[in-house]
């Protein structure tokens, strides 16, 4: 078993779903296919990188724990993102997406294939990756402290080991500017919408 933190985004709507709906719902599938507690960040609304000309995102992060391999972790979010309207043969690189899931981390695995590489590629220069991974750390670390993790996800994820990794990427996201994100909705906000 590993811990993992998956980016999450949407900026298109499915079946009727709004983008927040699809990362609630997203959010759902994801702890019933790890079967295991998840720490959730708040929504944040960011603006899109890369292909500007589109709406804003909704973007969000979830710590997790997962027992297989990385391929099989991305081989099931693969499966979360089809069922809620991802397509990638009609999308162009960038644009709009109802559901796009990604594995910024997997434990200390460092993977460089030609479809998967962690941690991932971008990380350090995207806000909206940084600003939720952040938060779940440090969400996690008052986890620890109040007993709501299991001793097992502890020795995955230790208060020392998230504590290094929060500096690491609070230092990372304190060297990005003029990326326009903000607070959409608080995480126990969100959770109940998860119900």
């Amino acid at each position: 078993m590993e811990y993992a933190v998956l980016g999450l985004g949407s900026n298109k709507s499915f079946e009727g779903r709004s983008p927040l709906e699809l990362l609630a719902l997203a959010c759902s599938k994801i702890m019933s296919c790890l079967s295991c507690n998840v720490v959730v960040s708040s929504v944040y609304k960011t603006g899109a990188m890369y292909v500007t000309n589109q709406d804003d995102f909704y973007n969000m992060a979830v710590l997790c724990f997962y027992s297989k391999e990385p391929h099989d972790l991305l081989n099931d979010i693969h499966i979360i993102e089809n069922s809620l309207g991802r397509n990638r043969s009609v999308e162009f690189r960038n644009g709009p997406r109802p559901l796009d899931i990604d594995i910024e981390l997997f434990g200390t695995r460092v993977v460089n294939d030609s479809d998967l590489i962690i941690p991932h590629q971008k990380l350090h220069e995207r806000s909206f990756v940084l600003t939720p991974l952040v938060e779940v750390l440090k969400k996690y670390a008052d986890d620890i402290k109040s007993s709501r993790t299991s001793k097992e996800e502890e020795k995955l994820l230790t208060k020392d080991n998230a504590k290094c990794l929060l500096e690491k990427y609070e230092q990372m996201l304190s060297e990005i500017q003029n990326q326009k994100i903000e607070k959409y909705i608080d995480s126990s906000e969100f959770i109940k919408m998860m119900q």
